[in-house]
């Protein structure tokens, strides 16, 4: 399946439709930073969270109800008090939460972007550092070095706000898992624009480095 001409433009399409909804969620994950940021790997989900939003089922049925009416055939999968997924399509996993209170920064527009509430790359950093703690998916770690490598982060910050979403994310917990991780699974990313291995390594290394500075 095409991502340019098929999954792209169904993604669009829902991100059209929430932008017309009125609603105030705000596009993270990987489908904001490849589509948005840097284009660097192929996302298919699309991740749309507010900040501990009482009205929260309300922006659900407002946008369920933009989606149906932009055209878009949907079956709700799950639907509970902070979190909710549509397959769109019978392809498209579309994921709303309800997340944490804590929210690094603000959302930002992007020029053309078909949605103009994108997260910003400190919070999205922030919580791929969470999600690392969690889990060993090799999306997390491209992305990592992605963010790390453009915007040069102030780590203190950035793990004062994981910390700030979930407990016990520290510096030497994430440096070792990142220095454990297998460099083998890279190949297995949704690669656009693949790094040459030993660079991706050398990113690695100086990212682990300046997180163990934290103090």
């Amino acid at each position: 399946m095409s991502y340019e001409n098929t999954i792209y433009p169904l993604q669009d399409k829902v991100l059209a439709a929430l932008e017309k909804s009125g609603t105030p969620f705000y596009l993270t994950g990987g489908t904001a930073l490849s589509r948005f940021y840097f284009n660097h790997r192929y996302s298919d989900d699309l991740d749309f969270f507010v900040n501990d939003d009482a009205k929260f089922h309300d922006y659900l049925n407002s946008a369920f109800t933009a989606i149906k009416h932009a055209g878009v055939e949907f079956s709700v999968k799950m639907n509970d008090d902070r979190f909710a997924r549509i397959i769109a399509e019978g392809d498209l996993k579309v994921e709303f939460v309800n997340d944490i209170p804590f929210y690094l920064g603000e959302p930002v527009k992007i020029k053309d972007a078909p949605f103009s509430r994108i997260d910003n790359l400190m919070n999205i950093l922030a919580n791929k550092i969470t999600a690392f703690k969690d889990r060993d998916e090799v999306k997390d770690i491209v992305d990592i070095r992605e963010i790390a490598n453009s915007i040069n982060p102030d780590w203190k910050l950035i793990f004062e706000a994981a910390g700030s979403k979930a407990a016990g994310v520290f510096p030497p917990l994430i440096a070792e898992k990142m220095e454990r991780f297998n460099p083998d699974l890279i190949e297995t990313a949704k690669w656009i624009k693949r790094p040459a291995a030993d660079v991706f390594a050398a990113d690695i290394q100086r990212i682990i480095k300046e997180m163990l500075k934290v103090e």
